[in-house]
């Protein structure tokens, strides 16, 4: 059963359907139509004293350098190890144990020999890979069939923060058909400037690929500036995207399972094929 379906069979409706399908949308990563019910069970949780939109999780802490400094930090040790620029386009198992990888380097096909491989791709890319190994059914139906939410980003700066005004976070829902949640991405940053975050996903999240970031961005400081006035003035014309439907080497923002997935996909991502070894999502 989809969420939709589960939401229309138990009567949910009025603005406490289109808060749900706007947070379930932008946190899954689909429509809620696309999207399995025993995914936004889990989250919501059963509890009758709180309204659980996204699960148990943290977002307190943010990294002062940005995010990209703990990639950097993993790396640093690796040297000369870590090979960059190299599109996995096939993996052979050998029977003598083993396996080689072929990559596309700027047009030219390099080998390369390993007793040991992680896979870190997302199934939907190792799809393009010509898998010269014997794998399992389950294993062979994830790759072939996992579905991936259309989530994107659209981050705009302004001179002010017109929502602090109003005694507000910046967090927001939304089903005026412009973005499905906001936060501010500068929150406990000092100076004036602010960074105001639209996220979305389904289909508004592949319809946010349209145009450019500043026409998106205008976009969605009007949609906020219903909810906090002052938004659209304070738009300083500065505006960044991240669109992980069109992203090359995503093509979508993480797993979303559909209905009847958890009974089918659920569990075989992680599962090991001898020394092949999948960290994908």
């Amino acid at each position: 059963l989809s969420t939709a379906g589960w939401l229309d069979r138990n009567g949910v409706r009025g603005p406490l359907r289109a808060l749900l399908d706007a947070a379930f949308t932008g946190e899954l990563g689909l429509d809620t139509g696309e999207q399995s019910a025993l995914s936004f069970l889990t989250l919501i949780g059963t509890g009758l004293d709180t309204l659980r939109l996204h699960g148990d999780r943290d977002a307190r802490f943010v990294v002062r350098e940005g995010s990209e400094a703990i990639a950097r930090a993993l790396v640093q040790p690796l040297g000369a190890r870590l090979v960059l620029d190299h599109a996995l386009v096939a993996l052979r198992a050998e029977a003598t144990g083993g396996f080689t990888l072929t990559f596309d380097r700027a047009g030219r096909a390099v080998t390369r020999r390993a007793e040991r491989v992680v896979l870190a791709l997302p199934f939907n890319q190792l799809r393009r890979v010509q898998m010269g190994v014997e794998l399992p059914r389950a294993k062979q139906r994830v790759i072939a069939e996992l579905p991936y939410g259309t989530n994107a980003k659209v981050m705009i700066a302004t001179r002010n923060r017109p929502w602090r005004e109003a005694r507000s976070t910046g967090d927001t829902f939304s089903d005026g058909g412009v973005y499905h949640e906001s936060w501010e991405a500068t929150r406990g940053a000092t100076g004036l400037d602010a960074v105001m975050t639209a996220f979305t996903g389904g289909t508004l999240g592949v319809q946010a690929g349209a145009s450019n970031p500043e026409s998106q961005g205008r976009r969605f400081a009007d949609a906020l500036d219903l909810v906090f006035p002052g938004v659209a003035e304070a738009y300083l014309q500065r505006a960044a995207r991240m669109h992980w439907p069109s992203a090359r080497w995503f093509e979508g923002s993480y797993a979303c399972y559909g209905p009847g997935d958890w009974c089918t996909l659920a569990g075989a991502e992680a599962e090991p094929v001898g020394a092949l070894h999948f960290a994908g999502e």
